[in-house]
């Protein structure tokens, strides 16, 4: 089913009415209230969105996190307190707090940022809104095209600033490689980002693994067992369903009872299924296979192994692999996966039964 394509921006905040620059070197003050968490006496951290580094750390007192400090050049960050994440923000020059509805505001990007997020926001109600049928579908597109262009919109307004860099990051996670490539030859200085570079280097992976290309082992090692993808695909001349996942992951976990219905559908005579928990820790990968049900093999703590390898930048990912090791289908859920499998089974079994056929016929004709 299709759905809005949200961006990350519009949980932190949301219009652009104008562009704005870098801001100018000098002193910054974020405060954030907590009341009621019992958070006092844990680390709080600004982290830099693009590249993990900690930039800033402070003690939470008195039911508040303060960060005071010098910033060269204002940047993306995210504020982790006792390893949970409390919003994105740009650290430059000024003085942040909450505002009355609890988002940070006070300078120049960051009141830009709670803009744009604001207006994505209220697209979003709009396709929430819609009813779950065709028309409501029809509409979706039409509503999915608005929001792409207000994203595009934001990111060349402020193609200078981080504010730029965050929008460009999520439209660039909906591209292939060929239309990022496009995009950074128009937008250069966008390269220089850890995370663009990662996602490029993704990409030109996952093209190596995309349908009709063969598949690429890789090995687990876990204790004193070591588990490679190999040892199911093509078993018993079956097709093979490849899950990454993590027990986290929402989305991952209601592919579940899609991936579910294949299995017991063919798993007698057709079809392998494997999952592969990545980016997870074991003691919650076992966990979640025990709460959802999962009876197929699962491969655990895989972490960035083969998602370095399949060029995966987010999960469920998906991949169908035929019983001669060829990828048949990639990135496909819900009823579009179905809708894959079912239709490469067939055709698998129509070309066994032609096969079969010729066989027949050429042994005929050899006896003769």
């Amino acid at each position: 089913m299709k759905s809005l394509k949200i961006s990350a921006i519009a949980m932190a905040g949301a219009l652009m009415l104008g562009a704005c620059s870098e801001q100018k070197a000098g002193s910054y003050e974020i405060a954030i209230p907590l009341q009621g968490q019992d958070l006092n006496g844990t680390v709080a951290y600004l982290i830099d969105y693009d590249n993990g580094d900690k930039m800033d750390s402070t003690v939470v007192a008195n039911d508040s996190i303060i960060f005071k400090g010098n910033v060269d050049k204002s940047y993306l960050a995210r504020i982790i307190v006792d390893g949970q994440r409390y919003g994105t923000i740009i650290v430059e020059q000024g003085t942040l707090t909450p505002d009355s509805t609890g988002l940070l505001t006070g300078t120049p990007l960051n009141d830009l940022l709670v803009n744009a997020g604001k207006r994505l926001d209220s697209i979003a109600m709009q396709a929430n809104s819609l009813p779950k049928d065709s028309i409501g579908m029809a509409k979706l597109d039409s509503i999915n095209i608005v929001y792409e262009n207000i994203e595009k919109e934001i990111f060349t307004q402020n193609a200078d600033n981080p504010i730029g860099y965050l929008f460009f990051l999520n439209l660039a996670y909906r591209m292939e490689l060929a239309e990022l490539d496009e995009q950074l030859k128009a937008y250069p200085s966008m390269a220089s980002y850890q995370r663009i570079k990662d996602l490029r280097s993704a990409l030109e992976k996952k093209a190596a693994t995309s349908v009709g290309s063969k598949y690429k082992d890789f090995e687990i090692k876990n204790d004193s067992t070591t588990t490679r993808l190999s040892q199911f695909v093509g078993k018993d001349g079956k097709f093979t369903l490849v899950d990454f996942w993590a027990s986290w992951c929402g989305p991952c976990r209601r592919e579940i009872p899609v991936i579910k219905g294949l299995y017991d559908s063919y798993k007698e005579k057709d079809l392998n299924v494997v999952g592969v928990a990545v980016w997870d820790e074991p003691e919650a990968t076992l966990k979640a296979i025990d709460e959802l049900g999962i009876t197929w093999p699962c491969i655990i703590d895989a972490q960035k192994i083969p998602t370095d390898i399949y060029g995966i930048s987010g999960i469920p990912c998906i991949i169908l692999i035929d019983p001669d090791g060829t990828i048949v289908s990639r990135d496909k859920q819900g009823d579009e996966l179905v809708a894959d499998v079912n239709n490469c089974i067939a055709k698998y079994r129509e070309k066994q039964k032609e096969a079969k056929e010729n066989a027949v016929l050429t042994e005929a004709a050899s006896s003769n």
